[in-house]
């Protein structure tokens, strides 16, 4: 008899692969917005080593200038940072809502400790220097941004659970994606334009917007992120890894003794059972002369197989072969489980190669034209309807599975257990085949093939999707592709999975004319245009753009991704040079607030360097995470709900407050004066030194809130 093994490990497809389409929601910029920031300071510090900062310049590391002039795609994917890196789940259920600051603090030290480790090449350390960086500065992104956004949504983005359950945070999340939208189609650069036209390559394409490049530190990764053993502020890996992790668990505590080699195991199996084949006729006892001849070459050919038994009938020599074969199935079969578990070993070694395959898709729009030329080359020229027609069907869907199609068929369908085939093993293993059902994945991995296996998990992902969204498909991608239209929407009516069909608040009447001042978009910005099951409606023109001088949280931004290259002396002479311009100190050299040094003795950092404590950036998903008492205005911390007057606030835990009170410019009373620019009517107000512009939100009339019921 085989082994009767007991496995219980939950498991579907679709905590695979789904989540990667759901990069959209919880980004407060847009990821191309993300790196048109980035970009600001990348080339301000490459061109001469230092950076600009209200007309003075300030040397940045020469190692870390060095990195990002040699490493650029390394900078513009740790600017998307955990919105790609190391998955999209692990980054924005782990990294995004909580403790941001100390994920901040621990890439950041590994990453100066992986200088003097022998274990990168000189290349790959120069690569880690430039994604780190690029991290930070998606952190200082979101910082700023989220705390715009979450006031316009009235609400940090909930959790998808919520969106399902609950209307308020519906509503929440759906002015987020609309907002962020809006915000990402008036960044420079951006086409938000669905007319077909000339696109970078040479391409012709419904998305013109330039391509971004990216690469990934996969080792640094690795070591840093992934592996089990890594000291991270959390061993959670979130839900993907997580996974990964618990069934390597479950088959290792199912292995027997030491496995040998697969091929090693199935070459014993198939040589015995050539053996056994090759003996039968001299041991099947039929008649009487053969039993005679069978009674001595019987054992002998057995011995020879090394089993030094009496055998003295076909049922006897039967019953061994049926016992010794079930034996050597079963070292198979440990061989097998024990290969499966390299083979997760492996895929998680090169799992941030699928956090890049996924960025790329979700953020480099040539990732996007590509998929079009691949798919529909062979219709014609760019010209003809039939192509036109095959490059307006791609989907979002399809540049994934595009792009992610080489980690997953080399990596992952071996980490889902799809075996190599080699040999007679699929037919050997089908004897286990119950065993493996038990393992609670939704196929057998034995019993399909790997072409079946990867359709089976891309018609799971395509029927779950709308189940994930919570949302129709086809509205989500409305007020994603259609931002201009919705800004304008006051209410409208959706189905929500376990609510039903509920009518959904969107946006007050002076929301979109608070948003343009807010983004300096003045003047007629907006062009009619008919949209596919909507009908009359607007877009932005083809150049409205924001203005990178009235946008006050692009400015901070920039800023901000400028002063995070910066060392602790650099850092106090901005502060000092400010000050002292303006009259509020009386010399520049009277600022030391920061250190020449951290706690883990690397140079200080803006976004990690606390007056005392551990690092005063707690959540990149919330707001105000700089305020003295690091309480946004949608927490209500047990003191007293802290609102903007007249807006009728969410409250939410005091575990999402944006900071710990900690940010030293902030705190101190001296250098608060940086923070300048804004007045109480929200509007943002030129300074002569406006090296942050804080911008608020005008008062806006109370939402009405529902009861309970």
């Amino acid at each position: 008899m085989l082994k009767q093994r007991k496995f219980v490990v939950p498991f579907t497809v679709l905590i695979v692969l789904l989540p990667l389409l759901q990069a959209m929601p919880a980004l407060a910029f847009k990821p191309y917005t993300h790196n048109f920031t980035g970009d600001q300071a990348w080339l301000d510090v490459t061109s001469d080593g230092k950076v600009t900062i209200e007309g003075r310049d300030y040397a940045v590391d020469s190692r870390v200038v060095t990195a990002l002039q040699n490493y650029r795609s390394y900078y513009n994917a740790g600017v998307v940072g955990p919105d790609g890196f190391p998955d999209l789940t692990y980054g924005q259920s782990i990294i995004h809502p909580e403790n941001t600051g100390q994920w901040l603090s621990y890439i950041y030290t590994e990453a100066w400790k992986a200088q003097s480790d022998s274990y990168y090449t000189a290349a790959e350390k120069q690569q880690i220097l430039a994604f780190t960086y690029g991290y930070l500065t998606h952190a200082a992104g979101d910082m700023w941004a989220h705390t715009l956004v979450n006031q316009f949504a009235t609400g940090v983005f909930p959790a998808v659970s919520e969106v399902l359950t609950d209307v308020d945070k519906a509503e929440i999340a759906i002015r987020h994606i609309i907002l962020e939208g809006y915000i990402g189609d008036a960044t420079p650069g951006f086409d938000g334009n669905p007319d077909r036209g000339p696109a970078p390559s040479g391409d012709v394409s419904d998305d013109s917007t330039p391509g971004v490049s990216f690469d990934a530190p996969h080792r640094f990764i690795y070591r840093t992120l992934i592996d089990p053993n890594a000291a991270t502020p959390s061993s959670d890996r979130g839900p993907i890894i997580g996974f990964f992790l618990g069934l390597r668990n479950t088959l290792a505590a199912e292995v027997s003794n030491d496995p040998q080699p697969l091929q090693d195991a199935l070459d014993a199996y198939n040589d015995t059972k050539e053996s056994f084949d090759d003996l039968a006729d001299d041991c099947n006892f039929d008649g009487a002369t053969d039993i005679l001849h069978d009674l001595v070459a019987c054992p002998l050919g057995l011995l020879e197989l090394g089993f030094d038994v009496v055998v003295d009938s076909a049922e006897a020599f039967a019953n061994l072969v049926t016992g010794a074969l079930a034996a050597l199935a079963d070292e198979v079969y440990d061989a097998y489980l024990n290969a499966w578990i390299q083979d997760i070993d492996t895929g998680l070694q090169h799992w941030s190669e699928l956090g890049l395959a996924s960025t790329r898709a979700l953020f480099d729009p040539q990732a996007y034209r590509n998929t079009q030329n691949d798919e529909c080359q062979f219709e014609g020229a760019e010209s003809s309807q039939n192509r036109i027609n095959c490059e307006n069907g791609v989907g979002q869907l399809d540049v994934i599975l595009h792009e992610a199609d080489p980690f997953i068929n080399t990596y992952l369908l071996s980490m889902l257990g799809a075996p190599d085939f080699v040999g007679g093993l699929r037919e050997l293993l089908q004897e286990f085949s119950a065993d493996l059902a038990a393992l609670g994945v939704p196929f057998n991995p034995i019993e399909e093939v790997l072409a079946e296996i990867k359709e089976f998990a891309t018609e799971m992902l395509k029927d779950l999707i709308e189940e994930a969204y919570g949302i129709d498909v086809d509205q989500l991608k409305s007020f994603l592709t259609s931002p201009t239209h919705w800004l304008n929407v006051t209410s409208t009516t959706l189905t929500l999975p376990d609510v039903g069909s509920v009518t959904l608040d969107l946006f007050q009447p002076d929301d979109h004319e608070q948003l343009d001042a807010i983004l300096g978009l003045t003047g007629d910005h907006h062009v009619p245009v008919t949209i596919p099951g909507i009908g009359a409606s607007s877009r932005l023109t083809d150049d409205a753009e924001f203005s990178p001088v009235e946008f006050a949280a692009y400015r901070n931004v920039v800023t901000t991704a400028k002063l995070l290259l910066l060392s602790g002396a650099e850092l106090n002479r901005v502060l000092g040079d400010l000050l002292a311009a303006d009259g509020t100190i009386p010399g520049s050299n009277l600022v030391a607030t920061y250190p020449a040094v951290d706690a883990n003795g690397f140079a200080t950092n803006i976004m990690i360097q606390p007056l005392t404590g551990s690092p005063w950036l707690k959540s990149i998903d919330s707001d105000h995470s700089w305020r003295t008492d690091g309480l946004p205005i949608f927490c209500d911390q047990g003191l007293g709900l802290r609102r903007v007057p007249g807006l009728d606030p969410t409250e939410r835990p005091a575990s999402l407050n944006g900071g710990t009170g900690q940010f030293p410019i902030w705190e101190s009373c001296l250098l608060r004066p940086a923070f300048r620019g804004c007045t109480s009517t929200g509007r943002t107000a030129r300074s002569s030194s406006p090296t942050w512009v804080i911008c608020r939100r005008a008062t806006r009339a109370t939402r009405p809130r529902r009861s309970a019921a």
